[in-house]
């Protein structure tokens, strides 16, 4: 804990909040939030890229240095939604 691997910024134009991490054993970083951004940044093929709602949750993997996005998307309904934590298992799933 005494060196820093990396900072980057993760969000939209509006409010984010991180409410868990994880780093599975390639030291891919996993975040999970709530966003109120319309434009959060969410990849090609994730399983909902649209806000719905006031807030949605979501769930991000950034590779190892947090030079890029391995897959973000949103998840929620109509209210407000948020994730708290997250885990990883042995084969990198969240």
């Amino acid at each position: 804990g005494g060196t820093v691997v990396f900072a980057t910024f993760l969000g939209g134009s509006d409010y984010e909040e991180a409410g868990g991490v994880a780093v599975d054993a390639t030291g891919a970083v996993y975040v999970t939030g709530s966003t109120s951004s319309e434009d959060f940044p969410t990849t090609p093929g994730a399983f909902d890229r649209a806000l719905d709602g006031h807030s949605d949750a979501f769930v991000v993997k950034l590779r190892s240095d947090g030079s890029s996005l391995i897959y973000s998307t949103l998840v929620g309904g109509s209210g407000h939604d948020s994730g708290k934590d997250v885990a990883v298992d042995q084969t990198g799933a969240a």
